[in-house]
């Protein structure tokens, strides 16, 4: 499982929390591999790919934060496009897998897994 450090104005960043909360005190029979990423986009794939190597993970899930949501949800397109500016400065505004599709939809139903 992975959260994102603090980034922007947020006070708080609640996939952190989430992640270490989990590995403090994780469900029975579940033995989560944490990791929390940079919110650098140069960085973070680099640190998500050492971890998947070092833990090697029968289930991967990356948690993140979307400001002005009231509750955990599943993603259900993986965008091929990024927007924004990283905490290091670099700004993105493109495909992230150039000729890729626009969208992927994510094989799982949206659920809501807690509100706020």
């Amino acid at each position: 499982m992975t959260g994102s450090k603090l980034f922007g104005v947020a006070g708080v960043n609640a996939s952190r929390e989430l992640v270490e909360a989990l590995a403090a005190d994780p469900p029975e029979g579940l033995e989560p591999a944490t990791a929390v990423l940079p919110a650098v986009w140069a960085r973070a794939a680099d640190e998500l790919a050492r971890a998947l190597e070092r833990e090697r993970p029968e289930l991967v899930v990356c948690f993140g934060q979307a400001d002005g949501r009231a509750q955990v949800e599943i993603e259900r397109f993986a965008l091929n496009f990024d927007a924004g500016t990283d905490e290091d400065g670099e700004e993105r505004r493109g495909e992230i897998a150039p000729g890729g599709p626009l969208a992927t939809l994510v094989h799982a139903a949206r659920i809501v897994l807690a509100t706020a």
